[in-house]
């Protein structure tokens, strides 16, 4: 299978991530956040989780804190 196959296979999926403002990058994402949302049910406060994930994969607190606020944005059908 190549690329425009696998493409062509799963495009009705695709069309709602993109309709919805989600991109394959995101993916890359989605450790920090689960760690984020772990270390929040532990009761850690939100601004001490985003100053340590920062720090553990090099970003702004700016950029973790993009990260938290798109993958909790609801997604409308």
């Amino acid at each position: 299978m190549n690329v425009y196959e696998y493409l062509r296979d799963h495009l009705p999926v695709l069309h709602r991530l993109n309709r919805a403002g989600v991109s394959a990058e995101d993916v890359a994402n989605m450790e920090l956040y689960e760690e984020y949302s772990r270390m929040e049910a532990e009761g850690v406060k939100r601004t001490a989780i985003v100053a340590d994930l920062a720090a553990k994969y090099r970003k702004s607190e700016r950029g973790v804190w993009r990260i938290v606020r798109k993958f909790r944005k609801p997604i409308e059908n």
